[in-house]
């Protein structure tokens, strides 16, 4: 019958639905009063069957936005238990004469015991207040119940929207805290790759240099965002490689397998990076021989799966401590899906690989643009 301060209703909406429900009673006693005085072979009209339950509840209809008000200041005084149904069973008496008062002009007492009394006396309103006064407390209580049972489901609800709200919040703080270990990482192997070539040759230090530009531009236009398309991601990728190849010369071999339906797929930004550089610094630059690096994308019925591999001596059941990439990217992986992603790693002594593994959601049309990545970098 009406709707606690949290939910924000207006108090015509909320008028409109306590005089809805006060309208839908009146309706279902004329129907009874009617229904019940021909049962009894003593019919009524319609307009006699609808008197006392229009105006009963009319006056209702008035005095419920007061009872309302009065429970909202009852309420913020969070009064003790005593003083709360002492206060409500005051303002209780006080409505039940008030409605007994405007009972007075409205009552026909013809053919009544009232037809001698004086209509405007004590007398006369007392008796009317004690015929309906078990009907109308009832009816009182009840609307101070359904009060505080809103009042206390509203509450809940938007405690619930509040706690969840603050998860949020902690959870892109996690992130934001994730990327900002990530970012310097990666940046600082890579200023020490080109530190040992500036002096030994300076043409390949510079080309470092100008990917390693590209790929911070990337990193930080993208900063806000804690998922891009994957064909966003690959750029990020991409040009770590070209790094790498200035580093390894002709030793170094880069298998791509991205299934092309996978390249909208969202995944979480700064994800591969990590995979990869592990790749390199644990696997790969171990290796005495070429190295081979694998990255792979495919759809495994609704859930994405990325997996970068090498084949180099394998991490020796220690790829734990491979230093913060793997651990940064399972905690993001749980921040953003919780049990619905995993990193699944398999070591052996031909390699290592390490597979990403979350729902497969196709990433909104101009995703890449709201990045702010840059075509043809």
């Amino acid at each position: 019958m009406n709707v606690p301060e949290s939910s924000a209703w207006s108090p015509v909406r909320r008028f409109a639905v306590i005089t809805g429900a006060w309208c839908y009673f009146a309706a279902l006693l004329t129907i009874n009063n009617y229904v019940y005085a021909s049962i009894m072979g003593q019919p009524v009209g319609w307009r006699d069957a609808a008197r006392f339950p229009v105006i009963n509840y009319a006056i209702w209809t008035v005095l419920t936005p007061v009872i309302l008000l009065f429970c909202e200041r009852i309420r913020r005084r969070r009064l003790r238990p005593v003083w709360w149904i002492a206060s409500h069973s005051a303002f209780a008496i006080l409505n039940l004469l008030l409605i007994a008062a405007i009972w007075i002009p409205l009552t026909d007492t013809t053919g009544s015991d009232l037809a001698n009394l004086p209509r405007y006396s004590w007398h006369f309103l007392s008796i009317l207040f004690w015929q309906s006064v078990a009907w109308n407390l009832w009816m009182y209580w009840v609307i101070v119940g359904i009060f505080y049972g809103l009042d206390y489901y509203f509450g809940e609800r938007d405690a619930r929207l509040r706690a969840a709200q603050l998860e949020g919040q902690l959870a892109k703080a996690e992130l934001d805290v994730l990327k900002s270990q990530l970012q310097p990482h990666f940046l600082f192997n890579t200023l020490n790759m080109v530190s040992s070539l500036i002096y030994t040759d300076v043409s390949s230090a510079d080309d470092m240099i100008g990917d390693l530009g590209a790929l911070l531009r990337l990193s930080l236009e993208s900063q806000a965002a804690n998922e891009v398309p994957l064909v966003e991601e690959m750029k990020v990728v991409e040009l770590y490689l070209n790094i790498q190849r200035v580093r390894f010369q002709d030793t170094l071999t880069v298998e791509m397998q991205i299934d092309p339906g996978t390249l909208q797929a969202r995944v979480p930004h700064l994800i591969l990076q990590p995979l990869v550089e592990n790749a390199f610094r644990h696997g790969i630059s171990k290796r005495v021989g070429p190295g081979i690096l694998k990255i792979e994308s495919r759809n495994g019925d609704g859930v994405l799966k990325l997996r970068v591999s090498d084949n180099g001596p394998g991490a020796g059941g220690n790829f734990e401590k491979a230093g913060i990439g793997l651990k940064n990217t399972r905690a993001r992986l749980e921040i953003l899906y919780g049990g619905r992603a995993a990193l699944v790693l398999n070591d052996s002594p031909t390699g290592f690989s390490a597979e990403l593994q979350f729902p497969f959601v196709v990433a909104a049309h101009g995703d890449g643009a709201q990045l702010g990545a840059r075509p043809g970098v």
